[in-house]
């Protein structure tokens, strides 16, 4: 049984019937219209472990969203925990060493 709330979850937490979730569960792919028990908007790496570890101990099947550009749809899923890593924007470069980090929500 999925909650409204994690333990060590700092992010937005969004509910079927909440404001906003069912733009938060739409993807590119309108073909693609599933509903998802909570959706987790994550806002740092604290929040992705609260989240994957809520699901692994709850037995709540788990999607991640980062970009949200599957083809498949394979960010949502009816009944699942989808994990929305979009919030997640930055970009650090290494000026020596030309090497370049991205964040999980970045397009």
């Amino acid at each position: 049984m999925i909650t409204t709330s994690i333990p060590g979850f700092t992010g937005e937490l969004i509910a079927p019937g909440s404001e906003g979730y069912d733009r938060a569960r739409t993807v590119w792919n309108a073909a693609i219209d599933r509903y998802p028990a909570l959706i987790a908007r994550a806002g740092r790496t604290a929040d992705v472990v609260a989240a994957t570890r809520y699901a692994r101990r709850s037995g709540t099947p788990l999607t991640i969203r980062g970009g949200g550009h599957s083809a498949a749809g394979l960010a949502v899923a009816d009944g699942a925990l989808m994990l929305d890593l979009s919030p997640m924007k930055a970009v650090a470069v290494g000026p020596a060493t030309r090497i370049a980090v991205a964040a999980p929500g970045l397009t």
